[in-house]
């Protein structure tokens, strides 16, 4: 059973979104569902047996030419029990299904009857006369929409979401769209926004990039993972295209709340293109879901949510298989579910959802604390740009790299770090962020570029084209810009690999300094979820990993405190400290301390030595064998023996009882007590005791 999308009903007319009507995205995608139906609506009536009508360039079974009444079961079908079909489309995909429902005595169900009494929505009931012969069908030729009509956004959105005023640009892979403009006194308030997305519109597709790659969603899910996380250790962009069409839902308010589990009355924090130009460090206001999607008809607001917790979980089997840090947490589940440590922020970090309205422009960034990205676009578009300097990729210290970084963010005219170019409406000073204050603007006086250091140095974009049904997954640390030509909703989420915490460990190096000038938040549960997987690599089956991946997860949990963010919030970082406290993660130190010695790891950087530049800093290294290493917490409670007897309990271990070095000492050796003793372990530790039970 399925639930059934209950949608508002007018004078026993279905109504399924409130905007104007001759809207031509959502024409599109009305027409794109009628078609749907029909043609499943045809299968289905074949399947039974009978004879539809022909449809000009479908050719006619043989079998179903006679009609039913020549087959030997005729007489059968013609005697079936009456029964209503009932139309539902479930929420999470655009798949139509059936369901049987018997019927009355009075020929109805009345199962869609909200009140019991009052009128039931309509459904149509395809054993009535009228729909058999499929009069008033959709035509045979493909609903327009943007990707079956030459990726034409911007007639889709002139006239309705923006201005019919509205400039247009065309992206070198053919896809037209309009720049963000609103409208004052014969000109563009987003003068600056239009003319970064001419220069971003003019860089080559993703196609021609040496580091994104396309792989086919007709793949099985275990191959597109195995793939994509070789190629995300690399620093390589993941997009997986859709094998099949995909028919988008229609952006309202309607299908927000009911598929995925809004409300008009939530708060949410929005965006503002107008004041980001401005003050581009006062782009927000507080609004209401309701309020924000008032905003997708009004020519004088462009703006965006970008942190709107999704209320429905990804399940894609592609990215579950790739998250490495969230599964941690239920893995040790039983052995740390008295701590209560599953953070809020870790859910929300895993899955969240951004709503544009069209126009809306992203600057470049990276993502915080160094986290994978996945994205899926449900319905709508974005122009995703992935960005790099020249020479990027052959970086040889990290004082070279963070030069390299540093191109991204911006400066005032006085050359202070900011995120922005700060202004003051008519008054003499402005407080910008970063290095001291910059000098105020007059409001007249209008940012002429966006343009950043790295482009003027000869740095490169290719632009990923994302639609319903692709899914972008980017490494730790890429810098991305994003544009939104049209009204769009997206989900996705942040995911830690143990494949690419080489460029985790980088990408929060960087942080540590410049995290308020070039990313967009700190999330107090990252390091809880470094600590957890630390801890499954131990009790965990797989034994092989590549090298500076190990290496680096070792660094950020060992010496925690140096990728702590310099200027965050003091509460924040107290959070920090307190989860630093926590048994999970004393283990976690524990076993990193242990992996450090036995491999000899190196955690000194920024010299000739550093691990991560050694066969280049994108290179996650030669695998590994972890498992004589791991061998010495065998008899623990991470790793316990079948009978469990004698195990050494996590306490121990963290309260110093008990160390990995010392192997598992039980009494057959001739120490006594918990002293010095010599004791032979029963597992593959054999030494001197070391508070064992000797």
């Amino acid at each position: 059973m399925f639930p059934v999308i209950m949608c508002d009903v007018e004078e026993g007319r279905l109504v399924q979104n409130r905007v104007p009507n001759d809207d031509p995205i959502v024409a599109a995608q009305e027409a794109g569902l009628k078609r749907t139906k029909h043609l499943w609506y045809r299968r289905k009536r074949i399947s039974q047996g009978f004879r539809v009508r022909d449809e000009p360039g479908v050719d006619q079974p043989a079998a179903l030419e006679a009609g039913p009444s020549s087959t030997a079961n005729s007489s059968s079908l013609s005697k079936r029990p009456r029964k209503r079909r009932r139309l539902a489309i479930r929420p999470d995909t655009d798949i139509i299904q059936t369901e049987l429902v018997p019927l009355d005595n009075h020929g109805r169900d009345g199962s869609c009857n909200m009140n019991g009494n009052g009128p039931e929505p309509y459904a149509p009931n395809i054993d009535d006369d009228s729909e058999r012969g499929l009069e008033g069908h959709a035509p045979d030729s493909e609903a327009p929409s943007a990707q079956s009509a030459g990726k034409d956004y911007a007639s889709l959105v002139r006239g309705y979401e923006l201005s019919p005023d509205t400039p247009t640009v065309t992206w070198t892979d053919g896809t037209q769209t309009v720049v963000p403009f609103i409208p004052s006194d014969g000109g563009n308030v987003l003068a600056a926004d239009e003319d970064a997305i001419r220069r971003f519109s003019a860089f080559p597709d993703s196609r021609k990039s040496p580091y994104i790659v396309h792989l086919s969603g007709a793949d099985p899910p275990n191959v597109l993972a195995a793939q994509s996380r070789q190629q995300l250790s690399m620093g390589h962009t993941v997009v997986i295209d859709s094998a099949e069409a995909v028919v988008p839902p229609v952006f309202s308010m309607e299908y927000v709340m009911k598929a995925r589990k809004h409300k008009k009355t939530q708060n949410v924090c929005v965006h503002h293109a107008v004041l980001r130009d401005e003050d581009v460090e006062k782009p927000h206001a507080d609004h209401t879901l309701g309020s924000f999607f008032d905003m997708v008809y009004d020519h004088t607001r462009i703006g965006c949510i970008l942190d709107l917790p999704s209320a429905i979980p990804d399940n894609s089997p592609v990215i579950t298989q790739l998250d490495d840090g969230f599964p941690a947490y239920q893995s040790l589940e039983d052995l740390f579910s008295s701590d209560h440590f599953l953070l809020k922020d870790s859910q929300n970090t895993r899955n969240w959802e951004l709503l544009h309205t069209g126009g809306f422009h992203t600057f470049e960034h990276h993502d915080a604390e160094g986290y994978a990205t996945f994205l899926r676009v449900d319905t709508g578009c974005k122009m995703w740009g992935i960005a790099r300097p020249a020479g990027y990729a052959n970086a040889k210290t990290r004082t070279e790299l963070d030069d390299m970084n540093k191109l991204f963010i911006r400066e005032d005219e006085d050359g202070d770090k900011g995120k922005g170019k700060a202004k003051a409406k008519g008054k003499g000073k402005g407080k910008g962020k970063g290095k001291g204050k910059g000098k105020g603007k007059d409001e007249d006086e209008k940012i002429k570029s966006w343009r950043l250091k790295w482009e003027e140095n000869g740095g490169e974009i290719y632009t990923i084209t994302a639609e319903p049904g692709s899914l972008v997954i980017m490494p730790p640390g890429v810098w991305h810009l994003v544009y939104t030509p049209i009204r769009t909703l997206a989900s996705g989420g942040h995911i830690y690999m143990y494949d690419t915490l080489h460029l985790t460990e980088i990408s929060r190096w960087f942080d540590r300094e410049h995290a308020r000038l070039v990313t967009n938040t700190t999330h107090m549960s990252s390091f809880m979820t470094l600590c957890m997987m630390m801890c499954d690599l131990a009790r965990g089956d797989g034994t092989e990993f590549p090298r500076k991946s190990v290496q680096a997860l070792c660094r950020m949990v060992i010496h925690w405190r140096e990728y702590l963010v310099k200027d965050e919030d003091p509460v924040i970082i107290q959070s920090i400290i307190e989860v630093a406290s926590r048994r999970q993660c004393r283990l976690a130190q524990i076993i990193a301390e242990h992996l450090m010695a036995h491999f000899k790891f190196d955690l000194t950087v920024d010299n000739p030595n550093d691990y991560l530049f050694v066969g280049g800093w994108l290179n996650p290294g030669p695998m590994i064998d972890l498992g004589p290493a791991l061998a010495a917490f065998d008899g623990t409670e991470i790793r316990p023996d079948n009978d469990r007897s004698g195990m050494v309990l996590i306490d121990d271990i963290v309260e110093g009882k008990w160390t990995p070095l010392g192997g598992r000492n039980k009494g057959k050796g001739k120490g006594k007590g918990g002293g010095g003793g010599k004791g032979r372990g029963k597992g593959r530790g054999r030494g001197k005791g070391m508070g064992g039970s000797g």
